[in-house]
C-alpha cells in the first residue's frame, strides 16, 4: 500500500505503510521504549526485526550514559 505525498521541495514522493511503521519504530526505540512493547504495539511477529532496527545507527552511542558517570557525579576520569 502506498500513498502519494508532496515533500518540502514540491516533489511528489510515494510513501509505503511499511516505511511509516519502520520510522515510528525507530522513534520509539530512540525514546527508550521497551522492545517488547514496540513489537506488540506495531504487530511484529518476530522480535528479531525490532532488534535489527537498533543496529541502524551507531552515531547515537555517544549519548549513552555509563552507570559509572552517575556514580561519579558526571565527572570524567
Amino acid at each position: 500500500m502506498t500513498s502519494k505525498a508532496i515533500d518540502v521541495n514540491g516533489k511528489v514522493v510515494y510513501i509505503k505503510f511499511s516505511n511509516l511503521r519502520y520510522s515510528f519504530a525507530l522513534h520509539l526505540i530512540k525514546s527508550k521504549i521497551d522492545l517488547s512493547y514496540i513489537q506488540e504495539f506495531l504487530g511484529y511477529k518476530s522480535s528479531k526485526i525490532i532488534e535489527s532496527y537498533t543496529n541502524v545507527s551507531t552515531k547515537d552511542f555517544g549519548a549513552i550514559e555509563s552507570p559509572f558517570d552517575s556514580l561519579l557525579g558526571g565527572d570524567e576520569i
